[in-house]
């Protein structure tokens, strides 16, 4: 199953997938765009939670400990790995 590769061209998920590589944690601007995140990462969505937080009213996602993320960029795309680290 690792290492799993996501491509995308939509340029929200990619600027989240840019976020979450530098931060692990990364906040989804919209509720139709983390269906489509949901939709694109269904294959390992045990490993990485995405959330919402009632107190500030807003969703996230964010990586387990033990997943890496590397980005590589082709033009208007991208390709999103998602690597185990042990």
């Amino acid at each position: 199953m690792y290492p799993y590769t996501l491509r995308t061209s939509d340029p929200d998920i990619q600027n989240i997938l840019k976020l979450l590589s530098v931060n692990r944690v990364a906040k989804v601007p919209s509720k139709t765009t983390s269906i489509k995140l949901g939709m694109e990462l269904r294959d390992i969505r045990d490993d990485i939670y995405m959330g919402s937080d009632r107190k500030l009213d807003r969703a996230f996602i964010a990586l387990a400990p033990e997943l890496e993320l590397c980005i590589e960029e082709h033009g208007t795309r991208i390709d999103a790995i998602f690597k185990r680290l042990f």
